[in-house]
């Protein structure tokens, strides 16, 4: 029998949720990379999250602003 792969799951904070969930909502893949991802393989509680996406600075920073999020660092 051929062992199933699970996937690596750990929580995530609702703010990094919410990140994440408003660039999908407006079609762009976002993804959770560097040192949270390698904090949770250790077990060591992670105080920064870092997301890439496929979506431009421009337009990461116009779907934060229509939610009253804004980074000057964006533009």
């Amino acid at each position: 029998m051929k062992k199933e792969k699970k996937p690596f799951v750990f929580p995530l904070p609702a703010s990094v949720n919410s990140a994440i969930s408003l660039l999908e909502e407006k079609g762009y893949q976002a993804y959770l990379v560097g040192g949270a991802i390698r904090d949770s393989f250790f077990g060591v509680k992670t105080k920064d999250y870092d997301l890439t996406s496929d979506a431009s600075p421009s337009e990461i920073a116009t779907v934060f602003e229509k939610q009253g999020i804004y980074s000057k660092n964006l533009r």
